[in-house]
């Protein structure tokens, strides 16, 4: 279903197998994507955001760490979240705020790794 914007929302997990599109193997295992971006890879995920209207629509976005407290999850200029430096005072570790922060929004990221 398109949305005001023009995105569409996305499947929760993946196309269906009858458009022929191949389904993502989707993760909420925020440990291992925490574990992959302090090893410096990028990985790809969908996230929920409130269009004007208060519906909730989803896009996908890039999963980044710069630096230590420096983790970006932003598309086409748009910062859906992300950790940040002044945080590090919060007494929170990095790797739970991540992974706190990675649920409040709903992300999901595509681990190709688990695809068989």
């Amino acid at each position: 279903m398109s949305t005001s914007s023009g995105l569409r929302d996305a499947p929760e997990r993946g196309s269906s197998p009858e458009s022929g599109v191949p389904r993502y193997p989707l993760s909420r295992d925020y440990s291992k994507l925490y574990s992959l971006i302090c090893r410096g890879f990028r990985a790809a995920a969908f996230v929920d955001y409130v269009l004007n209207d208060q519906q909730v629509a989803r896009d996908i976005c890039s999963v980044r760490r710069r630096d230590a407290f420096q983790i970006s999850i932003a598309a086409r200029g748009i910062e859906y979240g992300g950790i940040f430096r002044f945080q590090q005072s919060d007494g929170i570790g990095e790797a739970d705020l991540f992974c706190k922060h990675c649920e409040a929004i709903n992300l999901e990221w595509i681990d190709c790794a688990s695809h068989g």
